[in-house]
């Protein structure tokens, strides 16, 4: 089976012990968001959820050794830069990117949450000449944009004008994050042609790490190949949750940046397998796949993780176009709802394309392999959204005692044939994809 390496992404930062900023959580989310991450420290901090007691910028040479050696060795597809403190630090990193064609991120970032400084008052001027020129996208929180611009930068009309002066300087597109108003919170993004808003459930108090979970996720998802709304709803959604999920030191609240739970971590790695997989494209429906992964005996799709959005074809290629949530499927999950019922060891599930081909080979291979008749389905299931999926497992399995590894049907007048693959989990699901995957 032909597979693909997962987009390299390069966080350029300093080192948070903590780990809740910097790269130790840049690493964690570049790794959540399906991406392999690398490093380039620029300085070693010494700070906790209390408090910040030091920093030392890593020698400009060893920035530059760093930079040279994985630029050297990795195709990268995205960069994320972080904490650079010094000028000569700037022009360091600035030079190691000077060959490089792919989108970098820049995260102004200027103070810690936890009080220490992250950038020199002298290292202003070189930022904006160096890196803020370099950006495809900027990543300030207002008062970083307010410092940048040497404007107000509060609300939506002022984060706009102030984003302008920094795409004047050549960056291609500002996403001012953290913005209240109007009872949320909200991401303002600003290109020379357009602007928009993200917004969210806002989540009260402060925590440490919640802008380099943004723009490490930003970073990513670019790396992923989406366009800059896609990446920048993903990224917002992203530093959410992640603050949403904190751990407690002594001091603030410090950032989650991986997955909430094993359930997320086995489903997003299955998903990072199949969509590395240079066949995979050729087995997405017209539909577009998803693939869940519920808790034991879930009551509702509510208790079933899936793609909120769909993996999908991107020419020949595919691609995890949403992020994970539970309840974020109702076909697919539906299937594994109504299928657990009758065999509890059924928790993961995942559709592909017809093909008679498909089902032979899984024949071939020893797989149970169920069927139903969807031109029998009732009208009363017809008319109830959701139900068609539920009716057509429960005629499945209906004729058969075994647990079944497929589940298909030929279609009907508008509705496209399928076929669903069951596992106990993600990789049980991957295993037997894996054995169909041509």
């Amino acid at each position: 089976m032909a597979k693909r390496a997962a987009p390299y992404v390069l966080t350029v930062a300093g080192s948070d012990p903590s780990s809740g900023a910097g790269i130790q959580g840049d690493l964690g989310t570049i790794s959540r968001m399906g991406c392999t991450g690398l490093s380039v420290i620029t300085a070693i901090t010494a700070q906790n959820s209390s408090g910040f007691t030091g920093a030392e910028p890593v020698p400009t040479s060893m920035v530059a050794l760093q930079m040279q050696a994985v630029l050297s060795d990795y195709d990268v597809s995205a960069v994320k830069v972080g904490m650079v403190l010094t000028v000569p630090v700037i022009r360091a990193v600035s030079r190691g990117l000077e060959e490089l064609d792919v989108p970098v991120v820049l995260d102004p970032v200027m103070h810690s949450t936890t009080g220490g400084r992250l950038l020199d008052d002298a290292a202003l001027p070189a930022l904006s000449k160096h890196l803020v020129s370099r950006a495809d996208v900027v990543t300030p929180n207002a008062s970083e944009l307010a410092v940048l611009s040497g404007m107000k930068a509060g609300t939506a009309v002022q984060a706009r004008t102030a984003a302008t002066k920094l795409l004047d300087r050549g960056a291609g597109a500002v996403a001012v994050t953290g913005l209240a108003g109007r009872g949320k919170i909200y991401d303002q993004v600003v290109t020379s042609k357009e602007h928009f808003e993200v917004s969210g459930r806002r989540i009260r108090g402060e925590s440490h790490g919640g802008g380099c979970a943004y723009s490490a996720a930003m970073a990513a998802s670019l790396a992923r190949g989406m366009g800059l709304k896609a990446a920048a709803r993903e990224a917002a959604e992203h530093s959410r949750r992640s603050i949403a999920s904190t751990r407690s030191g002594r001091g603030l609240p410090t950032v989650s940046h991986g997955p909430r739970d094993r359930i997320e971590e086995e489903l997003q790695e299955s998903i990072g397998d199949f969509v590395l997989d240079d066949n995979a494209w050729r087995h997405i429906p017209e539909c577009q796949t998803n693939f869940v992964y519920s808790k034991e005996r879930p009551r509702s799709i509510s208790g079933i993780l899936g793609v909120e959005g769909r993996i999908v074809r991107c020419g020949n290629r595919a691609v995890m176009a949403g992020r994970l949530e539970y309840g974020g499927s109702r076909h697919v999950a539906a299937a594994v709802l109504e299928a657990g019922r009758a065999h509890p060891s059924i928790r993961s599930a995942a559709n592909i394309r017809y093909d008679i081909r498909t089902i032979k080979i899984m024949k071939k291979k020893g797989m149970m392999v169920l069927s139903y008749d969807r031109t029998s389905e009732p009208a009363s299931s017809k008319s109830r959204e959701g139900s068609s999926v539920r009716w057509g497992v429960r005629a499945a399995l209906a004729g058969s005692r075994d647990i079944p590894d497929a589940i298909y049907h030929t279609g009907d007048h508008g509705k496209e044939p399928m076929i669903i693959i069951f596992g106990k989990k993600p990789s049980d699901v991957m295993d037997k994809i894996r054995a169909i995957l041509t």
